[in-house]
């Protein structure tokens, strides 16, 4: 999941790769019918659909403009979306540390199998800002499974879609990037999917 993130940052313009990233919700929510046995209601199948036609705007499949490192994110997203399945599973027997800490763990071991035969060891300017990579990426979870734990879904889902206009401004400032209408306008489709799965799937929990 983290591999093919970042690796999509290479190719992609952080808007773009975020905002395809953010899918794994539409994801989630078609890998829950074979994996939890959940029912796909014409709410959840239109918010899928919704979804998904912002991910065909901003990937563009078929298309001149159409580039194959898009899938990476895509792929990013597939993997994040068996995260949430089973960080929902979890969370009714572990504790979030539990779950951070065998998460950074496996994340470990992974990062053993992709470790480069080219490997310069990188001097303190370069390890700082590596190193907070690690602690901002675990203090990330950490606050997102907390939030999971004490609020409600459709309450904690705006507030992380909103990492879109964080990402997006940020490309702006350090990078001069300027997402084009396509990215806006997908990111728009997939975040309303994402949020409206979330209302439904805590509406239909309340009932």
């Amino acid at each position: 999941m983290e591999y093919t993130d970042f690796y999509g940052l290479k190719f992609l313009l952080l808007s773009e790769n975020i905002a395809i990233v953010h899918s794994a919700p539409i994801f989630a929510a078609l890998l829950a019918v074979p994996i939890l046995g959940e029912r796909l209601g014409i709410h959840r199948i239109t918010a899928i659909v919704i979804g998904f036609i912002g991910v065909i705007i901003i990937v563009k499949p078929g298309t001149d403009v159409f580039k194959l490192v898009s899938i990476l994110p895509l792929i990013s997203a597939l993997f994040m979306a068996s995260v949430y399945l089973s960080t929902r599973s979890l969370m009714n027997t572990d504790s979030s540390i539990a779950i951070i800490f065998y998460y950074s763990l496996a994340l470990l071991i992974t990062s053993i199998v992709f470790f480069p035969s080219d490997f310069a060891m990188p001097n303190i300017v370069q390890l700082i800002p590596l190193m907070s990579l690690g602690v901002m990426g675990s203090l990330g979870h950490y606050f997102m499974s907390q939030a999971a734990k004490n609020a409600e879904v459709v309450v904690i889902s705006p507030f992380e879609y909103s990492s879109f206009i964080f990402v997006g401004i940020m490309g702006y400032i350090f990078y001069n990037e300027v997402p084009s209408i396509s990215i806006i306008i997908g990111g728009i489709l997939i975040i309303l999917g994402g949020v409206y799965i979330a209302y439904r799937e805590q509406k239909v929990s309340n009932i």
